[in-house]
């Protein structure tokens, strides 16, 4: 996605929170596209208001990259003022929805942006091996030669699908079909309200039982996406048995189950 769409001569805002901010971040210096980092703690959204003043001042930015919940910390990003903004200051999203698609909305129809990635996996709880980037024809159209390598470039496979109805290579078939059956899955339970109603239920269970067990999550509960929560360890008592653990991590990451 972010080879294709943004283009050689283009530049990136990417907002980093996390993890996966920062991997954009190495993607696109591995890619040679020009880029810059508006960066908060992980605990910490970006602020629309701060985006608005970036992209006044550096009129070279054309895109600009947001992930929707960033799996470091489980945090919901305010995408819906990010891309607001984004298209009030005439530049492109590209949005990384690897970690919600599938159980948080996220409507193409009014929200602009250009592109999103999504996955096999994740919320639509199939298996891993398969990434889904949903675009705007319009803005696909656009990207011819940006693809810094054949077998990222989207516009080629687009046009290949258009032409064939074929993958350019052999597709990982049996990951396809599994994805299917997933799909199929998602729409017996009622789509994304169902399974982000589940996930909710999920979410409340875990973080009340870890918060009698006496375990803090890291997020208030308004920043919290009910999809992966990020709790701060308590105090370990010192004893024979666990004199080393003060060599711990002081924090654990814990995925909400499927079912």
């Amino acid at each position: 996605m972010l080879g294709t769409f943004v283009p050689r001569a283009g530049k990136l805002l990417l907002l980093v929170n996390g993890a996966y901010g920062h991997r954009m971040a190495r993607i696109a210096k591995t890619h040679g596209r020009a880029h810059v980092l508006y960066e908060t703690p992980e605990d910490t959204p970006p602020s629309p208001q701060e985006l608005d003043r970036l992209l006044a001042r550096d009129a070279a930015i054309t895109h600009v990259a947001a992930v929707h919940c960033e799996t470091t910390s489980g945090i919901l990003n305010p995408i819906e003022e990010i891309a607001e903004v984004t298209a009030r200051r005439g530049r492109r999203l590209l949005v990384d929805s690897m970690s919600a698609f599938g159980a948080l909305p996220i409507d193409a129809l009014t929200l602009p942006f250009d592109a999103m990635a999504a996955s096999s996996n994740k919320c639509l709880e199939g298996v891993p091996g398969l990434g889904v980037v949903i675009a705007r024809e319009a803005a696909l159209a656009e990207t011819e030669g940006n693809a810094p390598a054949v077998s990222l470039d989207l516009h080629d496979q687009w046009r290949y699908f258009e032409k064939t109805g074929q993958w350019r290579f052999t597709p990982p078939t049996h990951v396809i079909a599994a994805f299917g059956a997933a799909l199929d899955q998602h729409q017996a339970e009622g789509g994304v309200a169902a399974r982000g109603k589940r996930y909710r239920e999920n979410c409340r269970v875990l973080v009340d039982g870890m918060r009698a067990l006496g375990f803090e999550t890291l997020l208030p509960d308004a920043l919290q996406a009910p999809i992966i929560v990020t709790f701060h360890m308590p105090p370990i008592r010192a004893s024979t048995s666990t004199a080393s653990t003060t060599d711990c991590v002081r924090r654990v990451t814990s995925s909400i189950p499927a079912s």
